[in-house]
């Protein structure tokens, strides 16, 4: 496996999700 090209991917999947779970912090602490 070359973790060259593979590392981008999970970049991208590990902020994505961590752009996610702070929008949906911020939809929960609007709706509480």
């Amino acid at each position: 496996i070359d973790y060259r090209n593979a590392r981008p991917k999970y970049l991208e999947a590990f902020f994505d999700n961590l752009v996610n779970w702070e929008y949906v912090a911020e939809l929960l602490a609007a709706a509480s």
